[in-house]
């Protein structure tokens, strides 16, 4: 969990000033006018004579989740071993003498199919465990029939229309993961394109409501010398988390409890300390053991509804189960228990944004991280998270518009993410010069940052400056945090710069 700092000022300040009072409401101060875009028509493409659109799928996939179906679009990407094993500056016949000595450093075949030719492959669909052809190894070494028994390799050509059919799936039998959804090849034909049906408007599911919460319990009775001793732990605990010094305040405020296990303050102080470490097991079970003694105290219920979610996205990272799949309806109710309390918890309304986002239900998510923009402008994750919600489904100029405010209210590092996101959104539009800008803007708040270097790298490129292109690839390929296809469109850049006549 990210960006406490307002939660911890509060604890310091609760604890000292009243140990009954449970935590104030994290209620942002900043005074900033903010005017949102109307919110726009999530519209989804038809479904046509059962033929899926990738854009379809990319947005509401998950109602054909596990099941065969055919997909209609351009093929907009291929991946190409020699360009994605590609080190700077080496030539073709050089990579493939590495790949023969060495097959593993290719991943299997795999292509992105999109709606229309130039759909850029960041939003294409992934058809994956495309079958390849025997590698040198596998020619030499297998019997003759397990050759001649080989899966025939597709003809495969850049820019032509075809019919995929595949199993829709969040994973494939060969690892590869996709949230959004990738396309398990089974086989391919040609197709013509033609009049699309008119899309339909999405309709969110409506969301459970959550209970009231039980009355607290009555407080039960405790000396005056233990409450003070558990108040002066309390404290101690507190003090420790503003400096930083998060084992310290676990241990202090595990003796605050030991001393007084009735104080809900301490439970909730504990909660924060195991958030800052990443204990999202400890940090649940302390702030439920704090809404437990105080269901009243809306800034309780936020951080058990905040814990749950980040449980529940932890294990499921651990367990490799997709997002998509997580359940995430105990950290709902807590959270929707938490704003109803208290209105104005930006928190509360950014995470059910999030979990809006995550379940597909795009109306709800852009009610609730529009508010959440509102009552703290200064905080980039809601802008961010709505500008990207807007972007995925195409609504550029609404996405823009809350991208914009975010760098408005937003300096330094905090607006690096949106200055990203405008450029991406410059991309969208086919305008290149402007989103070298924006990437630009995004490397100055953020030198690290290695998405924009290698989509200005790109833009650089394409716009003729291959200069600056080859200095921001360069620079993307060295890191190993880049992704494969991302690799590969950097390395075929390079290997152009590199072929291109010396001035």
């Amino acid at each position: 969990m990210k960006r406490l700092g307002p939660i911890l000022l509060l604890i310091a300040h609760a604890a000292v000033a009243d140990p009954l009072k449970p935590a104030a409401p994290e209620i942002a101060t900043t005074q900033v006018k903010i005017t949102l875009p109307a919110v726009p028509a999530f519209a989804v493409p038809a479904i046509d004579n059962g033929i899926h659109d990738p854009r379809e799928l990319r947005l509401a996939g998950r109602a054909v989740l596990d099941t065969e179906i055919k997909v209609r679009g351009y093929i907009i990407w291929v991946y190409s071993c020699t360009e994605d094993a590609a080190r700077p500056g080496e030539r073709p016949a050089d990579v493939q003498k590495r790949i023969d000595a060495d097959p593993t450093l290719c991943e299997r075949p795999k292509l992105y199919l999109g709606a229309t030719k130039d759909t850029r492959p960041e939003r294409g669909l992934w058809v994956v465990d495309v079958p390849r052809a025997p590698n040198v190894a596998e020619k030499k070494n297998l019997p003759k029939a397990e050759l001649a028994a080989w899966p025939k390799v597709p003809k495969i050509v850049l820019g032509d229309y075809v019919v995929v059919t595949g199993d829709w799936k969040l994973a494939s039998p060969h690892s590869e993961r996709n949230s959004d959804g990738l396309l398990v090849w089974k086989s391919i034909a040609p197709a013509k394109p033609g009049t699309a049906p008119a899309p339909t408007e999405t309709i969110d599911s409506p969301a459970m409501q959550p209970g009231l919460p039980p009355p607290s319990p009555a407080e039960a009775q405790v000396s005056i010398k233990v409450r003070a001793k558990s108040i002066t732990e309390l404290n101690a605990c507190a003090a420790a988390i503003v400096q930083k010094l998060y084992v310290d305040g676990v241990t202090y405020c595990q003796h605050a409890l030991a001393t007084w296990p009735a104080n809900h303050l301490a439970h909730y102080t504990l909660a924060v300390a195991a958030s800052l470490t990443g204990d999202w097991k400890r940090a649940v079970e302390s702030a439920s053991a704090a809404v437990d003694l105080r269901a009243d105290a809306p800034q309780y219920q936020l951080l058990l509804g905040v814990a749950l979610y980040e449980r529940a996205v932890a294990d499921a990272r651990t367990a490799n189960v997709d997002l998509t799949k997580v359940n995430y309806e105990e950290a709902r109710a807590h959270l929707s228990i938490a704003t109803a309390q208290e209105p104005k918890l930006w928190r509360g309304h950014y995470y059910l944004g999030r979990i809006a986002r995550d379940t597909g239900r795009p109306h709800d998510a852009a009610g609730e991280l529009g508010k959440a923009i509102v009552l703290n402008p200064a905080e980039p994750g809601p802008y961010v998270a709505l500008s990207e919600l807007y972007r995925k489904w195409d609504a550029l100029d609404a996405a823009f518009v809350v991208a914009q405010q975010g760098t408005t209210n937003l300096a330094g590092a905090a607006a690096a993410d949106l200055f990203f996101v405008i450029g991406m959104i410059f991309d969208d539009k086919g305008q290149p010069q402007p989103a070298i800008e924006a990437y630009g803007h995004a490397l100055a708040a953020m030198p690290t940052h290695l998405k924009a270097q290698f989509q200005r790298g790109q833009d650089y490129f394409r716009a003729g400056d291959f200069a600056n292109a080859k200095l921001d690839l360069e620079a993307a390929v060295k890191s190993p945090k880049l992704p494969a296809f991302a690799r590969q469109v950097a390395n075929s850049m390079l290997m152009d710069i590199a072929a291109k006549p010396k001035k």
